[in-house]
């Protein structure tokens, strides 16, 4: 007999692929256009969901996964960039503030728990002690659309400890409040704050923001010289979503 639900969701295939590893085997379905699986780890529930990147896709596949499964607990996860110093690839942060940045504003987001989350952090850093990564409690910022880190480290608030940058949390964030759903948003490092993202996601997106390989072939045509940043960040994806399925059990059980 299942304990409890835990619902799950990440924008990208690349984000859930060490975790399906981890997790297998999980039966597939699609609900509402979105991709979810299900199965259980350890006696819980697994209901995960793909949602495509931003807070458009992120929001309407957070409803779905909750009319799916209606989840006990939401578990967002994926990539992150590091925006200020400190913060190395594959390093693990969990949200315990959340901020969403538009117009050169950062409006303060409910939906995390930061005392649950410095302790989950503390907790899942003296678990994963003999790992070459560190966990950290840190600030998620949800942005609209790439934005240089150097510009958006000069414009943070004060007290914005391990800031991390992403595209979908506040999103999962406002649709769990609703719902009454505890959040807890989890990302592994992918690019470290030195590592300015020279293209805009959008070139490699059809207009619901879905990747497209023909736009990024395209787009690598055109702009040949992004090939070894895209490598390189190919590279360092794998390394923060082996990270996110080591620490995953431990999650789950501290939850």
């Amino acid at each position: 007999m299942l304990t409890r639900t835990i619902g799950f969701i990440a924008a990208m295939p690349e984000e859930i692929a060490s975790f399906l590893l981890l997790a297998a085997p999980l039966a597939r379905e699609r609900a509402e256009g979105f991709t979810i699986y299900r199965g259980a780890i350890s006696g819980q529930g697994i209901c995960l969901i793909l949602s495509g990147i931003g807070r458009r896709n992120a929001a309407a596949a957070t409803r779905a996964l909750i009319a799916a499964a209606r989840p006990d607990i939401i578990i967002s996860f994926g990539f992150a960039g590091a925006v200020a110093p400190g913060l190395a690839v594959g390093d693990i942060v969990i949200a315990g503030r959340l901020l969403y940045h538009h117009d050169r504003l950062f409006d303060e987001q409910r939906g995390v728990a930061p005392k649950q989350a410095e302790l989950l952090a503390f907790t899942l850093a003296e678990s994963c002690r003999d790992n070459n990564f560190h966990v950290s409690c840190g600030t998620f910022v949800t942005t609209d659309q790439v934005i240089t880190k150097q510009s958006l480290a000069g414009q943070l608030p004060a007290g914005a400890l391990h800031p991390v940058v992403e595209m979908e949390t506040a999103a999962v964030a406002q649709v769990a409040v609703l719902a009454g759903i505890p959040l807890v948003a989890i990302r592994g490092i992918s690019d470290g704050e030195e590592d300015e993202i020279g293209f805009d996601i959008t070139e490699f997106t059809d207009k619901k923001m879905r990747i497209r390989l023909w736009r990024v072939l395209w787009t690598v045509l055109k702009k040949p010289w992004l090939v070894p940043q895209l490598l390189r960040l190919a590279g360092n994806a794998k390394i923060a979503g082996k990270n996110l399925a080591i620490i995953m059990p431990v999650l789950m059980e501290n939850l």
